[in-house]
Parts: structure tokens; sequence; C-alpha cells
């Protein structure tokens, strides 16, 4: 790790940081662990586990379930800003997923779409079957977290609840209008080079964080630098930690990122879009869509499925001054409506069981 000065270590150290001093938390009120998911001592999954101690987890009947999924090249910790909210209503667990943010980096096996999401849901389900979490839980994801929390819903809709989705990726396909060939042919000679080179790229599996890499540590301080100053509206010393944590877990080895090219295309649109995917009646549970106000992810697709799928329980919200991470950028909102909707599980779990004493 020499040239990119990553460091799982130090990531580590910035994460209790941010979860602390920025997210309000005791170092008693979270514990942080990792869950080995396959034989490969590098295939763990990092957890952050809050609202109780892990060793009493699964004698608390009496405490819904929550676990939170990140986006592409994400960890756990980006949702600091709302995790003591969630916690006092819930027991939480936010992971990194599989070849991600700190969780192990083992060789990247799928060749294929259907290959890559089995690939993830099976790590989420060998993690859940190790905490011992037998009873339905709330399953929250972002971008492409969303997408691979509906496709663990629609693999195992028996375990959950409750699937709130935040700003999710690969529902909607390309638009006619977002043609990127005919894009392509309108740009100057030299863009149209390097737009050919960005889709041969992109084509070859390999993602936008392995140029971060080329770059080392000199990425830190450019594209790191100007990402975070352009999409987080943060203090100062906030946003100089932030940038540090992303700085370590985005430059670790890659592994779970290259899932990138079977799940999108180029403009983050669905290789094989999650709208037309859904079969009718698979999704019992109520379904929440929230989007941020000036959020780049196209958010058509949750008012689709509310308006079109009868079968379905969706509701849609829109964010105030946030954007694509509105869980950081919004986070009061962003919590108040994840325990609104997560309230409408309890409701349902109340009136099962007093229709059972009828």
């Amino acid at each position: 790790q020499f040239w990119t000065g990553a460091c799982p270590k130090e990531a580590l150290k910035i994460e209790h940081k941010l979860l602390t001093e920025f997210g309000g938390l005791d170092k008693d009120e979270y514990e942080i662990f990792d869950i080995n998911v396959s034989e490969a001592k590098d295939d763990y999954v990092h957890t952050i586990s809050l609202g109780q101690v892990r060793m009493f987890q699964c004698s608390q009947k009496n405490s819904d379930v929550m676990l939170l999924v990140p986006g592409y090249g994400a960890s756990a910790c980006i949702f600091y800003r709302i995790l003591k909210a969630l916690a006092e209503k819930f027991r939480v667990y936010a992971l990194d997923l599989r070849g991600m943010g700190l969780s192990g980096r083992p060789k990247y096996t799928p060749k294929s779409r259907e290959e890559t999401e089995q690939w993830f849901i099976e790590g989420i389900n060998i993690w859940r079957q190790k905490m011992g979490i037998t009873e339905k839980f709330i399953l929250v994801g972002h971008s492409i977290g969303g997408y691979l929390s509906t496709c663990y819903s629609l693999q195992y809709p028996e375990q959950i609840c409750n699937l709130i989705l935040l700003s999710p990726a690969g529902y909607l396909p390309r638009p006619p209008d977002k043609d990127i060939k005919v894009f392509i042919k309108r740009q100057s000679w030299g863009k149209r080079c390097l737009f050919k080179w960005a889709l041969g790229y992109w084509a070859e599996g390999k993602s936008p964080l392995s140029i971060l890499r080329g770059f080392g540590r000199l990425s830190k301080h450019t594209f790191l630098k100007k990402y975070i100053n352009n999409m987080y509206d943060l203090p100062p010393k906030e946003k100089a930690a932030y940038k540090a944590y992303l700085g370590q877990i985005l430059l670790l080895p890659p592994s779970g990122e290259k899932c990138l090219a079977y799940i999108l295309e180029p403009g983050a649109f669905a290789v094989s879009p999650l709208i037309h995917r859904i079969p009718l009646h698979s999704l019992q549970m109520p379904v929440t869509f929230a989007y941020g106000s000036h959020d780049w992810m196209e958010s058509t697709a949750g008012e689709m499925l509310k308006n079109e799928r009868s079968d379905m329980r969706v509701e849609v919200f829109v964010v105030a001054h946030a954007g694509h991470h509105l869980y950081c950028d919004n986070p009061l909102q962003m919590s108040n409506i994840i325990l609104e909707r997560a309230k409408v599980r309890q409701k349902i779990v109340f009136l099962q069981e007093f229709a059972s004493f009828q």
C-alpha cells in the first residue's frame, strides 16, 4: 500500500473519530467487528453494531433489527450522522459490502450480472446467519446498496419486513434521449477519444477507483478533495476527517468494486433494470423510496412503482436540501423518514399479534 498510502488501521482510527466526534456516539454505544463469510481469510464483512451489546443481541425479542447497506465503494460509517437516532429505536447493524470499505478484499470471481448479485446476496445472508438473526428485519440500502437490497428482498422476501431505499441505483433503463453513442458523436475529436477510452475501460470491468490508485497519494489532494468539496456541505473539521477516511478506504486493493460494469452501464443506468424484474406479489413488505431534492440519481422509479403496481405498498419521499448522499446532507429529515416508515412494520406486527388473541 506504499504508493496509495491506504492503511486499514488508519481508516479504522478515523472511523471511530467520525462515529464519536461527529456522530455523537459514546464508545460504549457501538461495537465494531468483522464476520467471515467464507473459508477465505480475507473474505469478511466489516460491521458496526448499535443498540445493544453484541453478545446479547439475539435475546432481545422486543427489539426490531435494522440493517444498513451502503453504496458503491463506501462503508457502514457513511451513515454516522443518522446512526445514533436510529439506534434509539432499533438494534442497528451497518455493514460494509463484501470486498468494499473495511471488509476483506477476496478475489472477485463473478463473471456476469447474475453471479455478481448472488456474490453480494450470499455475503449478506451468511453474515445474517452467523449473527444469529432469525427474525424479520428492516433493510435500508443506499445507491448500489439499494439495488442489492432489492435483489436480496426478492430472493429472501420472508426475511424482510420493511424495505427502505435511499436514492437506489439500477432501477431504470437508459432513456432513448440519452444514448451514449449519440452523445459521443456530438463531442469534439479529443473528447470522443476520451469517452471511447472510458467506455473500453468500463467494459473491461475496471472501476473509476483504479484511476485514483494510479495517481496514488496525489489523488487524495486532487480528485478526492474536489469530489468532497462538491458533494458534501460539511464543517471544515468534519470534512477533513471524512476526506481522510475516504482517502483510506477507496484506495485499498480492488475487490467488490469490480461489480460496477455487471450492474450498471456508463451514466449509472441499469444493465437489467429492477423496475422490470419485480414479479407480481413478490415484495409484500412496505417499500420506501427516498431521494435528495437535488439528487443526480433518476428519481422516477419510485413514483412509477407507486402509481403502476397496486400489488405493492410504495411510498416516495424527497429529502430537502440534499443530494445523492441524503443521510449526510440532511440527517434529521432522513432519520425521521426512516423511523416513521419503520413504524409501519411495528403497526403491522401489533395488529397481527392483536388478531391472534381474538
